[in-house]
Parts: C-alpha cells; sequence; structure tokens
C-alpha cells in the first residue's frame, strides 16, 4: 500500500500568529494606530519612545496582513525603484530615499537583535535573465551613484541558472517576518503602549481630538464597542480606510505568490527584473537546502490560480527537483509613482496620517515610513518627504505618473495583463 504524498500548507511557511490580546476598550491617547503590521507596530513603538500614549488596534491579529507573509528581505536595493524614482522626482528624491532605507535597516536589525528574531546577514542583487534587459540594472546602479551608493557588478550571482552579470549590494537582512511583527509588539507593550486585536475601525470623527468607533470580538466571541479618542490617527492598513485624502485612486492594489521549496540553495537575496512590475524574488530559508520563491504578482482579484500554476512552472524549470513544501499568497499596494504614499490628510491642521504604496517586500519601506510618521506626530522632525499631498516632483511627471497607472488598471479589467 502506497502512502499518499502530503499536500502543501497553504499559510506561509513562516506560520500565523496566535490572538493574545484583547478587543479595543473605551479609552483616551496620544496617538492611535490602526493596523499591527510592520508599519503600524513600528510607528507605534517609536512614538511610545518617545513619550507618547499610544494605542494600536487591528481587525484581526498581529502580523495577519502582509507583514508577516512576505519573503522578509530588508535591503536598499529593491530592483528597480531608484530609476523610477529619478525619472518622476529627480535625484534629490532618490538621495532622500536612499537615506531613510538606511536608517530604516538599522532600526530593523536593532530590534531583531533585541527580539531575538531568526536573521542573517546576506547580499541583495537585482538580476536578469535576458541581455535585452540588462538595461535596467545599468540605470538602477546609476540612479543610486548620487545616493553615495555603487552597487558592484557580480558575473557570478550565484543562482543555479544561468543569469546575466547582476548587481549587489552586500549590507541587507533576511528574518523571520512573522516572528518580526510579533516582536514589535511586544516591544510597544514594554515601552507603554496597548495592543489590541479582533477590533474593526468603524468610523472616524474629525475633530479636536479625533473620535474613533470600534466594533471587536471578545475570546468568547461576544461583540463589543469601543471609543478612542486621539489627537492623532494613524492608518497603517494598506488602503486606507477613510480615504481622506484620495489615496486609494492612486494605489495598484497587488497579490504576490510565493512558495518554500527543499532540495535547493541560494545564498544571498535575489530579484529577477526583467519585467520590473512582475519580478521573482528568492532568499535562503532557514533550513539547510531551502529557498523561499515569490512572484507573479497581478492585480488584486484576478488571476490568481493562473498565476500560483505560473509561479510553480518557474519554480520546476529553474531549481529543477526542488520539492514544494508551502505555497501561499499575499497582497500588497504598489504606489502609481514609486515613491510610498506616507503623511498627513484631510482638511488642513487634520491629525489623520497615511502610510502605504510600499509594494511587494515591504519591510524595509515600511519601517522608514513609519519612523518619519512617529517623528513628525511627536515632533522629532518636520519632514515628511513621502507626503501624499504636497508636491511630489514636477506636475508634468506626476501626471505622466497618474495615465501609466490609469493605463495599467484598464489592461488589468479588459484582460491585457
Amino acid at each position: 500500500m502506497t502512502t499518499a504524498e502530503p499536500k502543501p500548507l497553504t499559510s506561509p511557511l513562516w506560520g500565523t500568529s496566535a490572538r493574545t490580546c484583547p478587543p479595543v476598550a473605551d479609552a483616551t491617547c496620544d496617538v492611535l494606530v490602526i493596523g499591527a503590521g510592520v508599519v503600524g507596530l513600528t510607528t507605534a513603538l517609536a512614538a511610545a519612545r518617545a513619550g507618547a500614549g499610544v494605542i494600536v488596534a487591528d481587525a484581526d491579529r498581529i502580523g495577519a496582513g502582509t507583514s508577516a507573509a512576505t519573503p522578509g528581505v530588508a535591503s536598499v536595493l529593491h530592483g528597480t525603484s531608484c530609476q523610477v524614482i529619478e525619472e518622476t522626482h529627480g535625484t534629490e528624491a532618490v538621495v532622500t530615499y536612499v537615506e531613510e532605507l538606511t536608517r530604516a535597516l538599522a532600526f530593523i536589525r536593532a530590534e531583531a537583535r533585541e527580539g531575538a528574531v531568526p536573521s542573517r546577514e546576506l547580499a541583495s542583487h537585482a538580476v536578469v535573465e535576458d541581455g535585452h534587459t540588462a538595461h535596467f540594472l545599468h540605470r538602477e546602479r546609476f540612479a543610486m551613484r548620487p545616493a553615495g551608493l555603487n552597487p558592484v557588478a557580480d558575473d557570478a550571482p550565484g543562482l543555479p541558472f544561468p543569469t546575466r552579470p547582476s548587481i549587489r549590494i552586500d549590507d541587507a537582512l533576511a528574518l523571520q517576518p512573522r516572528l518580526y511583527v510579533e516582536a514589535l509588539g511586544r516591544a510597544v507593550v514594554a515601552a507603554g503602549g496597548l495592543v489590541h486585536e479582533a477590533s474593526r475601525l468603524d468610523r472616524l470623527e474629525p475633530g479636536s481630538p479625533i473620535t474613533a468607533r470600534f466594533t471587536g470580538t471578545d475570546e468568547a466571541g461576544r461583540r463589543t464597542t469601543a471609543v478612542v479618542r486621539a489627537d492623532s490617527v494613524v492608518l497603517a492598513t494598506g488602503m486606507p480606510s477613510p480615504d481622506l485624502g484620495l489615496v486609494g485612486p492612486r494605489l495598484l492594489p497587488t497579490t504576490v505568490h510565493a512558495v518554500a521549496v527543499h532540495g535547493a540553495t541560494v545564498q544571498d537575496a535575489f530579484r529577477i527584473v526583467d519585467d520590473p512590475l512582475r519580478p521573482y524574488v528568492l532568499r535562503p530559508g532557514f533550513r539547510t537546502g531551502q529557498v523561499v520563491v515569490a512572484g507573479r504578482a497581478h492585480p488584486t482579484g484576478q488571476g490568481d490560480e493562473i498565476a500560483a500554476v505560473e509561479l510553480e512552472g518557474w519554480v520546476r524549470s529553474h531549481l529543477p527537483g526542488a520539492q514544494v513544501t508551502h505555497r501561499w499568497s499575499y497582497g500588497c499596494q504598489r504606489s502609481y509613482d514609486g515613491l510610498p504614499l506616507v503623511g498627513r490628510v484631510g482638511l488642513r491642521g487634520s491629525g489623520t496620517y497615511v502610510a502605504t504604496g510600499f509594494g511587494d517586500d515591504h519591510i524595509a519601506a515600511a519601517t522608514a515610513a513609519a519612523l518619519q510618521v512617529a517623528g513628525h506626530i511627536t515632533g522629532t522632525e518636520t519632514r515628511l518627504p513621502w507626503s501624499p499631498v504636497h508636491q511630489r516632483g514636477s506636475a508634468s511627471g506626476q501626471a505622466l505618473s497618474l495615465l501609466r497607472l490609469g493605463a495599467t488598471k484598464l489592461r488589468y479589467r479588459i484582460g491585457k495583463y
């Protein structure tokens, strides 16, 4: 009698967090954060350490969204992002972008170390397989130089299939994203903040303070209601709701598929960018012979099954003999112009902030955004370089970015993806 082969798991390799926090109760605070992922918890942690009274509320569990499902790579080199930013916003924006991600990486390293989160230092590569797309690598290298970075051209990047020379930056970190998010949650509580789960935001009422009304579910399944009044509210939920700054039309909701395989080896993190909108990301797992692969990004709600099959077909052709042990997918929000959308929204003087538009593997950008927002709220810094309401480059550049996003959404709707 033969034993049936076990079916691959449909949850992330990293697992999912158990619920540990009660729903939100009536309270007042300085800063209310909606969303308990990397951006929400990092904002709360930085604000709490600056002396603010902080409450975090999530409709589900800590890390139940994108943050705990990504491949978990933090790097300044993120495919073709710098050349896109340079094209739309200019060289100075690239310099600021690199500075913000560098600051974020230092924060992530410190918190991962403090929280005993499994992590490893490695190099980050941008790679192409087709020589006709090698110009992406050259453009990215030149775009990063004004920021003081000069990625190394690597003739043998170390992938188990043929590629063209890559560009490489050695200062990157791969970590276990679920455990990192949980560590951030513990740090928020240790700093004096409160974290609540199963608490859905029903509505925000403007004023001073802002009033937030919640519906929750306690551990016995009973419905709860609560009112929280806060001087500042941070919407850290990907697609902001309520959308006070018309941020949603400038986002492209995207689904990315991922698998973990056994029987292959890579030593570094790789982003294959022959198609910059649909890259493949590879990183080593934490077991010998384990590799995590993410890719086949597509518009959310369209083509899930096809994209998942295509990703596994790509894995079979590029990592022959490797066995898929886990498969999952996660959602993310792509910005229309290359920069995240981070800052205050609503009427002038409003205390409501958004932080979104980080793309497919967003730990570094989300952390940078969170530090910006927390610093602005607590008064330790005044600038919000990725503000969604201030001018973001030239009017012509912004118009072109919006036209491109509109054309992309139209192609998705009519099936020309």
